[in-house]
């Protein structure tokens, strides 16, 4: 007698969705105020609604490259976000709007903790490639 269950069918980890949201909502909340502050065209918006969209969709397929996207340009927003909070808190910038400092800091907390989420052991351990048992027959 063969199970009807499929083997391979793996529940989406909760700590999975935290990352996507972590890594993926900060980013966009950053490109939609640039495009409204007339910053960037709005072709800016796209080129990264689209990155953002693969990062997202990656992450909950559970896909090996989804993972290594995630912590790729999870990586480079990080640094983005660390370089442009040390230019705001070293310049004259910080003083004349302190609120710009704190939504960059809140920007790069989120970010590490994305990325602390997808770095830790289970975290990576929906991505692994270790493949499911095959289904027990009965003789």
């Amino acid at each position: 007698m063969t199970s009807t269950v499929p083997v391979d069918v793996r529940r989406l980890a909760t700590r999975t969705l935290v990352a996507a949201g972590l890594l993926t909502l900060p980013v966009l909340v950053a490109a939609i105020a640039v495009v409204a502050l007339a910053l960037a065209h709005a072709s800016y918006f796209v080129g990264m609604l689209a990155i953002l969209t693969l990062v997202t969709l990656g992450l909950l397929r559970q896909a090996r490259w989804g993972w290594w996207l995630a912590m790729v340009m999870g990586s480079l927003w990080l640094l983005s976000g660390v370089l442009t909070l040390g230019s705001i808190v070293t310049t004259g910038f910080f003083v004349w709007s302190p609120l710009i400092a704190v939504f960059t800091a809140l920007y790069v907390i989120s970010l590490a903790s994305g990325l602390a989420l997808l770095l830790t052991r289970a975290g990576r351990a929906p991505f692994s490639r270790r493949l499911a048992p095959p289904p027990i027959t009965a003789p």
